[in-house]
């Protein structure tokens, strides 16, 4: 009986033995090559793309630059747009006014600056003209569909949407005019540095042929010292 049990025993550890289980795990020489370049591809592909993101971006800034923005600005928008905590923002103003105030800064620093707005449907009215003026959707809010919060945010939504219709136009047209006078003035200032650089070979003194009269003998020939002195 206990050989019978053993047998059974044995059966049962060999059972889960089978044709999968002995399949080579390591990897030949071609199929290492091939998920390399499998990975390869892909990551490749990504990098291209992040690449001209980079590039794009870059030209971006670079535009802001030129239409007079500062960059550090535009950077601290990014920062408030994507912020969780109103009062990390906030609290970091507060604090650099106050540092601002210590070194006689001409600011006005108040213990209770940035405590909020003056109720809560300001505070949503100005949340939705932010998203008007950031280009996102009307119903980019987590607000209650036909509800007060909902309308006073769409009305938000909507000056700031006017704002971007009315004045960008405006804006662009008047720092392309700026920017159309800076490069007509450096035209200008180039013309007359060249001219100038023109009149300076023409005139330059080095070039001019020596007087021969500063050459002739200072005694004529047989005249002695004596009678260029009487």
């Amino acid at each position: 009986m206990a050989k019978a049990k053993k047998a059974a025993a044995d059966e049962t550890t060999a059972a889960p033995a089978d044709a999968g289980d002995n399949r080579p795990t390591e990897l030949t020489a071609e199929e290492r090559k091939s998920l390399h370049f499998h990975h390869y591809r892909r990551i490749a592909a990504k990098k291209d793309e992040l690449d001209a993101i980079r590039e794009e971006y870059k030209t971006l800034r670079k535009e802001a630059k030129a239409d007079g923005l500062i960059l550090a600005d535009v950077d601290f928008m990014l920062k408030c747009a994507e912020i969780q905590d109103d009062s990390i923002v906030t609290d970091e103003l507060r604090r650099r006014t106050e540092i601002a105030a210590w070194f006689a800064l001409p600011v006005q620093y108040q213990a209770d600056l940035f405590t909020g707005f003056s109720d809560a449907h300001d505070r949503i009215e100005k949340e939705g003209e932010a998203a008007g003026l950031a280009g996102r959707n009307v119903d980019s809010h987590d607000y209650a569909k036909g509800s007060t919060e909902a309308e006073v945010y769409e009305r938000g939504w909507d000056r700031g949407q006017k704002t971007m219709r009315d004045d960008l136009q405006a804006a662009l047209e008047k720092n392309n005019a700026r920017k159309a006078k800076q490069d007509e003035a450096k035209l200008i200032k180039a013309a007359d540095m060249q001219a100038d650089e023109e009149e300076a070979v023409e005139t330059d003194p080095f070039d001019e042929e020596e007087d021969t009269n500063d050459l002739r003998p200072r005694f004529k020939r047989g005249q002695d010292a004596d009678e260029a002195v009487h």
